[in-house]
């Protein structure tokens, strides 16, 4: 039951399953984003590899702040929060699809670049937000630690 009381070691088995997805193939080589005038091209399996190197960055965090960390609850939001948006972002990646046939003209195309644009958007807020919910979790832990 170690793993009910430390959520943090859901890291690291999410960590290797999204590092092993990073060499499955897929049918899309690159993923671009556009926000505002400037495009970002990312490659997929580089976007997938950096994400389970942050997975282990944070499990490494976890391990050395978990005995002054101010909630397991607040843990627990954050690793389950966390492991949910990057499930979302694999469900991103394998689900698009490369369409050969894309043609400029075609209004949908464009619905549907706008449409994948909103949502990653809106994943990587959601990201964020989980990520600034553990830097109060470590900060107040900290302050409640030296209070004593």
């Amino acid at each position: 039951m170690q793993l009910l009381s430390r959520p943090y070691h859901l890291l690291v088995v999410f960590s290797l399953l999204v590092f092993l997805s990073s060499f499955f193939p897929n049918n899309i080589e690159t993923l671009d984003f556009f926000i505002h005038d400037t495009v970002f091209i990312l490659t997929t399996a580089h976007l997938l590899k950096f994400l389970s190197a942050f997975l282990l960055g944070l499990w490494l965090i976890y391990n050395f702040t978990y005995n002054v960390l101010l909630s397991k609850a607040i843990t627990w939001v954050h690793v389950l929060g966390t492991l949910l948006l990057i499930l979302c972002i694999e469900i991103l990646y394998f689900g698009l699809q490369n369409n050969n046939e894309i043609n400029p003209n075609n209004g949908r195309n464009f619905q549907q670049v706008r449409d994948t644009n909103f949502l990653s958007s809106i994943i990587i807020l959601l990201f964020l937000i989980s990520q600034i919910l553990f830097m109060f979790n470590i900060v107040a832990g900290l302050i409640k630690f030296k209070a004593k």
